[in-house]
Order: structure tokens, then sequence, then C-alpha cells
């Protein structure tokens, strides 16, 4: 890889951080205004109702491939979400490992992690 494909990926990954930074406290507020608005917990707006809208795009462009039944477009459309899973996965641990790490937190979790890495692997 070269020093520029390098910086051009540092640059994008920094700039992708600032923005989801920048639009988080809005999108926390909003999300909490609508679940009082509605009556609904926050808990479901934040883990039903979010994730659903975020990957609406995905899904919907995941379905057309799929009726076509051929072989390559499923492969390709499985690869499309596991890939976004497990980008998804990576993004959450490391954020919540910086957070224990900048915040000094103790981490007395490695044996429940370690079994979650090893069952989802055989999954």
């Amino acid at each position: 890889m070269s020093k520029r494909s390098l910086m051009k990926a540092l640059l994008g990954v920094g700039l992708g951080t600032a923005i989801v930074s920048s639009l988080g406290m809005p999108l926390v507020n909003n999300t909490q205004l609508l679940s009082e608005r509605l009556g609904i917990p926050s808990f479901f707006i934040s883990f039903v109702v979010l994730p659903f809208a975020v990957n609406f795009k995905t899904a919907m462009a995941t379905i057309y491939p799929a009726s076509q039944k051929k072989e390559g477009a499923c492969s390709i459309m499985f690869s499309e979400i596991y890939g976004a899973v497990f980008m998804n996965n990576i993004l959450g641990l490391l954020t919540l490992v910086a957070l224990i790490w900048a915040r000094g937190f103790s981490w007395d979790f490695s044996a429940e992690v370690l079994v979650l890495m090893v069952a989802g692997n055989k999954a």
C-alpha cells in the first residue's frame, strides 16, 4: 500500500469520525424526543427502529439480487451483508475498547468475550 493511499484512508476515517461525533448528540436528543412524543420506550427506538432505518437501504438493495435466484448474485448479496455486519461489530468493539482505555476503566470480562468470540466463530 502506498503512503498516499494510507493517508487518504486515514483522512477518510478521521473525517467520518468527526462527522459521526458531531451528529451523535443531536441523534440522541431527537431519539429521546421521539420516544417521549410517541410514548414508546427509548430503548425500543434505539435498538429496533434506528437500526432498521439505518439498514433499510442495504436490505432493499439485496432484495432484487436475491429475487433473481442466481448463485453469483446471491453470493455477492451475502458477502455485502456479511461485510456490513462485520464492520458494524468491529467499529462497535473498537469504540468500546477505546472508551475503556481512555477513561482508565478496569476490564473484568475477558473470559466472557472469549466465549462470545469462539461461539460466534462457530455459528
